[in-house]
């Protein structure tokens, strides 16, 4: 029984490592604000309200979509049912991420690149 229960862990633990590479997955999201935040595991797991050995299954989850409102709130309220954890703390983690993401976007520093430049007088 204990070999079993060993293998499942370590299928949902290589499941959660493969889950951080897709966006899709909440692991992506948990992983990103650990490290902004020099979290340890079980330090996120706190922060969330979860018992360490969830935070892998909660990691799986799709990552709800912040573009709609509605459809945001409907899905984080499944997740954080499902978990019996708080809607706030997963919530202003996913907020705090998209921030991290939207600051990282080359975009933003493109923006700045739009325009010709103007020939240096000296030239």
């Amino acid at each position: 029984m204990s070999d079993n229960k060993s293998q499942k862990d370590s299928v949902m633990s290589f499941a959660a490592r493969r889950a951080a590479k897709h966006s899709h997955f909440l692991e992506a999201a948990l992983e990103s604000y650990r490290q902004h935040e020099g979290l340890e595991q079980a330090e996120l797991a706190t922060y969330l309200g979860l018992p360490p050995k969830q935070l892998e299954r909660l990691a799986l989850c799709a990552r709800p979509d912040l573009a709609e409102p509605t459809l945001f709130r409907t899905q984080l309220a499944a997740i954080c049912t499902r978990f019996s954890i708080p809607l706030a703390p997963l919530a202003n983690l996913l907020r705090r991420v998209a921030a991290y993401e939207a600051e990282s976007t080359p975009t933003n520093l493109m923006a700045a690149r739009d325009h010709e430049e103007e020939p240096s007088r000296d030239e």
